[in-house]
């Protein structure tokens, strides 16, 4: 199961600047703020945290929790409800991928191994930018 960890989260962090997006809901003309998308991203983080990911909650994270019930609180205001509930779910999930990296990133990657993923991804960005500017 480690090693699963292993590799979610070294493709995941690869793929951050590679977003592909899957759009199931959306307005007509589309809107990106009135829309709702399912990232590739998403799927691996989930993935991530599914793989056995059991977060620690520390005294110091009751303003998260906060931060989530009042906006939890403003969906009751929506506009567009299915979308308000949408975007606090990507809260919930920054939030649990803030708690892994914090609580479980660092025991199945070093942070130099991180931010060679992070360095060989931009790398491999910067390349495929220059080669489509060439063409």
């Amino acid at each position: 199961m480690k090693r699963l960890e292993y590799y979610l989260l070294t493709l995941f962090l690869f793929s951050i600047p590679f977003q592909v997006r899957y759009i199931p809901v959306h307005s007509v003309p589309f809107n990106e703020w009135t829309s709702i998308f399912l990232w590739g991203t998403d799927v691996l983080l989930v993935s991530l945290l599914a793989s056995g990911f059991k977060f620690q909650v520390s005294k110091k994270d009751w303003i998260l929790g906060l931060f989530l019930a009042s906006a939890l609180i403003s969906i009751s205001h929506a506009i567009m409800p299915g979308v308000a509930w949408y975007r606090w779910l990507k809260l919930v999930e920054f939030v649990l991928f803030f708690l892994y990296m914090r609580e479980r990133a660092r025991e199945v990657l070093s942070l130099e191994r991180i931010a060679t993923i992070v360095f060989y991804s931009a790398v491999f960005q910067a390349m495929i930018g220059i080669w489509q500017y060439l063409l």
